[in-house]
């Protein structure tokens, strides 16, 4: 009976090392953010270049820092629209073209909006999201410049 519970440990405990490994392995590194300034305001912005990351965008979040956006890059300007699927929080959204110049905002966009999708006047090349509010609360409007600490390219 001692071999039979000491084995039984032995193979728990198998178990949970390999799927620690599986889990640890399949684990995205955290994401990298980068400083950035909006008009007259620093924060940091997290890239999604890639069509996973943009497709993921910021669904899941149930709260968004106050001092941070999410900034999809694409390869080209267009008239990209954005849906609230699978968003827990409201945001705003701004559409900005190839001179980093906001040409549309989308703002209080609340996740009982889905599946209507928000689409801008103007093509644009970069598109951030941050959390609801933002645009009123530091003045970002048509023509704000987003500038970015690093240069981005799309990588997908």
């Amino acid at each position: 009976m001692k071999n039979r519970s000491r084995a039984l440990k032995i193979l728990l405990v198998t178990i949970f090392f390999i799927g620690l490994f599986l889990v640890l392995r399949t684990y995205d590194s955290p994401p990298h953010l980068i400083p950035a300034k909006f008009g007259e305001v620093s924060l940091r912005v997290e890239i999604a270049d890639s069509d996973r990351e943009r497709k993921q965008g910021l669904a899941g979040l149930s709260s968004i820092p106050e001092l941070y956006g999410m900034l999809f890059v694409f390869d080209k300007p267009d008239k990209y629209g954005f849906w609230m699927n699978g968003m827990l929080v409201p945001i705003d959204i701004f559409w900005i073209n190839e001179k980093l110049e906001v040409v549309f905002i989308q703002k209080d966009i609340y996740p009982e909006s889905y599946p209507e999708i928000f689409y801008p006047t103007s093509p644009a090349q970069y598109v951030l999201e941050t959390r609801a509010g933002f645009s009123e609360q530091f003045g970002i409007a048509t023509g704000t410049v987003l500038t970015l600490q690093n240069t981005i390219t799309v990588s997908e």
